[in-house]
């Protein structure tokens, strides 16, 4: 999972990245969150874009904290213990 602000500050590209590992057999998918990414400038949110469409994962885009919050959930939840937590049964 990456959480962003869509600054690119380590002269990467996320992009390229994830094509290589695709190249090599690497099966990861990448989730990420793209928080205000109407600030950033260049090209950040594009490439994290690329990086989760290229690894199979999930883009979600957040602007604010109730938003950044329920992508967190949706990216790090695991599926049984959120499905028993809402049924109020406690995880295993």
């Amino acid at each position: 999972m990456l959480l962003t602000d869509g600054e690119e500050t380590c002269r990467g590209n996320r992009c390229a990245l994830a094509q290589e590992r695709r190249r090599q057999g690497a099966d990861v998918k990448v989730r990420v969150i793209g928080y205000m990414l109407r600030f950033a400038s260049g090209l950040g949110g594009g490439q994290s874009r690329c990086l989760s469409e290229s690894t199979g994962g999930m883009f979600l885009s957040t602007e604010t904290i109730e938003e950044l919050s329920d992508a967190l959930r949706k990216t790090l939840a695991c599926p049984l213990i959120s499905s028993r937590a809402a049924r109020g049964r406690p995880a295993r």
